[in-house]
């Protein structure tokens, strides 16, 4: 049984390299990513990473770029990273466009089975922010003050 640790997060708990990571794609350009921003985390789990894409090469394109939350202090076994959220920015040849992605609670939080709920530990978070699950571009981190803990949807 593989639980949790299947595809991206399998390969990566087991240090094993694909052929084409998640969020793997090829582009007729190409993108460089900048000026990573991450609000404070709200009362409620509530906070928005925000990001700089600007186009470098020489044909207007899309990205999809990848926001990965990773835990490295958790009460429980849980991925190296885990895909919270993502966007598609389309960006002109030699321009540059400003990214955002919303995330709540559940981009911080695991199912604990122990107390039928789910659980936001206390603590940093890492905050990834990638072209593919192996092409992390930007990095940074957010603290959760007080623990969230709540049952249902």
């Amino acid at each position: 049984m593989q639980g949790i640790f299947v595809g991206y997060r399998g390969y990566e708990i087991k240090n094993t390299k694909p052929l084409f990571p998640f969020g793997y794609g090829l582009s007729y350009t190409s993108f460089e990513y900048s000026a990573l921003e991450v609000s404070p985390i709200t009362p409620a789990g509530e906070f928005t990473v925000s990001f700089t894409i600007r186009n470098v090469g020489s044909v207007d394109g899309r990205e999809i770029a990848q926001v990965y939350i990773a835990d490295p202090v958790s009460s429980l076994p849980r991925p190296v990273k885990e895909l919270k959220g993502f966007t598609k920015v389309a960006v002109k040849a030699g321009e540059s466009q400003r990214a955002t992605v919303k995330l709540d609670k559940y981009a911080l939080s695991f199912y604990d089975e122990r107390r039928s709920a789910w659980v936001a530990e206390v603590g940093k978070f890492d905050v990834l922010v990638a072209a593919s699950s192996e092409d992390v571009k930007l990095t940074g981190q957010v603290e959760l003050a007080n623990a969230l803990v709540w049952t249902g949807l």
